[in-house]
């Protein structure tokens, strides 16, 4: 017959109930992580923050609208291209086709707590984001690079969303077990 024990980060043992508690929150979890974050049918037109909790977790989603123009040159003119610096807004500005843009998002933690991080991108700039990061553990500072990539797009003006999800348990037990 096997034994088997469960130790938390600080070294301490799960009794009985608490390691059927954790068995039982990781039955849940998986359940909430393995369920897809819908798309909106319509995006936000400035920086919002919605806020959200359950049992286990409490969320803080920071919704940004985001938004380039792709255009093409005109033979005999030297060509424009615009950018935009606006913090509430992750405008990538006026790219050619087959143009990149990069936008940075900087982070920090209210606390000494770290939060669970997902990121996601909705609309049709959908498909022309790439995160370096698109989820992690914060606990103190960080930067997170947004690369958009007009690929061969037609030109036009492309909008949607981006969606900053921070997740932090709402007990001690599940802070113990996760870290967060």
């Amino acid at each position: 017959m096997y034994s088997y024990s469960l130790l938390f980060i600080d070294g301490t043992m799960a009794s009985k109930f608490e390691y059927a508690f954790i068995i039982i929150v990781i039955a849940v979890m998986a359940a909430a992580v393995l369920s897809v974050k819908p798309e909106p049918t319509t995006f936000v037109t400035e920086k919002t923050l919605d806020k959200a909790s359950d049992t286990l977790f409490s969320y803080d989603i920071i919704k940004y609208p985001a938004e380039v123009e792709v255009t093409t040159p005109e033979p005999g003119k030297n060509p424009t291209i615009g950018f935009n610096v606006d913090t509430s807004v992750l405008n990538f500005g006026t790219l050619f086709a087959n143009g990149t843009s990069k936008r940075q998002i900087n982070m920090t933690s209210k606390d000494d707590r770290a939060s669970h991080v997902k990121m996601y991108a909705f609309g049709p700039v959908k498909d022309m984001i790439k995160f370096n990061e698109t989820e992690f553990l914060l606990a103190g500072n960080k930067s997170i690079d947004i690369i958009l990539s007009t690929g061969n797009a037609a030109p036009g003006t492309y909008k949607g969303e981006i969606d900053v999800m921070i997740q932090r348990s709402n007990n001690e037990l599940m802070r113990r077990f996760l870290g967060f």
